[in-house]
């Protein structure tokens, strides 16, 4: 079986779809869209991606529901042993449970201007899927007897995008209120940077200061050390002065003392 769609390809897939004739046609469609799902879902790809490749999957569905509801009024066909086939017989020899081919039906039945203003909405406001596209058609699709029907019909669509709509503002407040607890979150830690770098550089001016203080100890003992003769113990005190004032200079240095 060739790849009839990829990533690259979806806007073809949707003409192969308004081409296909057959059921089988359809259903490898169908059946390659759900693949790509999954596999986009797997890799963790962006919502929007994961919509587009939905809506070729709903799109294949609607047209296998036109082409299941066309078997109804033909009445079955005749096989190739001219005995009469039912249904139910051509859609499972394709592997179509009677589910898939009444929810097929049920989102073929939904208007078509109707049917592309729900797919728009969906992508726009959350995640596109096959459940609420059949729930959404079980909703406005009922037989319509009286023009009071007619007008019921009408006041669902309507309410049902008012709804999408209402949800659409709220996600839209919630995002808002996100990106100002990131803004805040990010001052935080901008501040936080700022005082470590004033800190730093405070202690490096202490420690340029200790520095150089460290040098001139070091210069008047040496200096001391060449113009006297001192004894031994005294010269060992000395050289024991030397070292500590050389390990607390490198404590500083270090970090490792503070002031």
């Amino acid at each position: 079986m060739s790849n009839l769609i990829s990533l690259n390809n979806l806007e073809k897939a949707k003409i192969l779809i308004y081409e296909a004739k057959t059921i089988g046609d359809v259903k490898q469609i169908k059946d390659q869209s759900e693949a790509l799902i999954h596999y986009a879902k797997q890799q963790r790809y962006a919502i929007a991606i994961q919509n587009d490749i939905t809506e070729i999957n709903i799109t294949a569905k609607r047209k296998l529901g036109e082409i299941s509801l066309e078997l109804d009024k033909k009445q079955g066909v005749r096989s190739t042993l001219l005995q009469r086939e039912t249904k139910s017989a051509i859609l499972e020899s394709h592997g179509i449970s009677r589910r898939e081919a009444f929810d097929s039906e049920k989102i073929a039945k939904i208007p078509e201007n109707t049917f592309n203003k729900f797919i728009k909405t969906a992508k726009e406001t959350g995640e596109l899927t096959t459940k609420d596209t059949v729930s959404f058609a079980k909703k406005i699709i009922r037989p319509i007897i009286t023009k009071e029907e007619k007008e019921r019909s009408k006041k669902r669509v309507k309410e049902y995008f008012e709804q999408k709509k209402r949800e659409a503002d709220r996600k839209k407040i919630e995002h808002e209120k996100q990106k100002e607890n990131y803004k805040t979150e990010n001052n935080q830690i901008i501040n936080q940077i700022i005082k470590q770098e004033e800190q730093y550089k405070k202690l490096k001016l202490e420690n340029g200061f200790y520095d150089s203080m460290q040098k001139d100890i070091f210069a008047f003992i040496d200096n001391y050390l060449k113009s006297i003769n001192p004894s031994r113990s005294r010269l060992e005190a000395i050289h024991n002065l030397m070292k500590y004032l050389r390990t607390e200079a490198n404590k500083i240095q270090s970090g490792n003392l503070k002031y």
